[in-house]
């Protein structure tokens, strides 16, 4: 079951060659550490290009949005076995 979203969020990120990767976000007063980033690619807005990772913290699924124009981080979706 997945439930949309689409709140902003604050996410600590680290940078390797070529590639972001998100470590934990910051959602309604709580830290989620991220323990795999699944799956990454983009879609585009306009002429805004956004950056899609499909994370997991061991028990749930999520999908954060990163839009490099404004810099900013949406939870678009949650999946959760509930």
């Amino acid at each position: 079951m997945y439930d949309q979203i689409n709140e902003p969020i604050e996410v600590l990120v680290s940078f390797k060659t070529n590639e972001i990767v998100p470590q934990l976000f910051s959602w309604r007063r709580k830290i989620y550490k991220i323990s795999q980033v699944h799956l990454v690619h983009t879609s585009t807005l306009g002429r805004q290009t956004l950056y899609h990772f499909s994370v997991t913290d061991e028990v749930n699924y999520f999908q954060l949005v990163f839009n490099p124009f404004n810099l900013s981080w949406v939870l678009e979706k949650l999946y959760s076995s509930g």
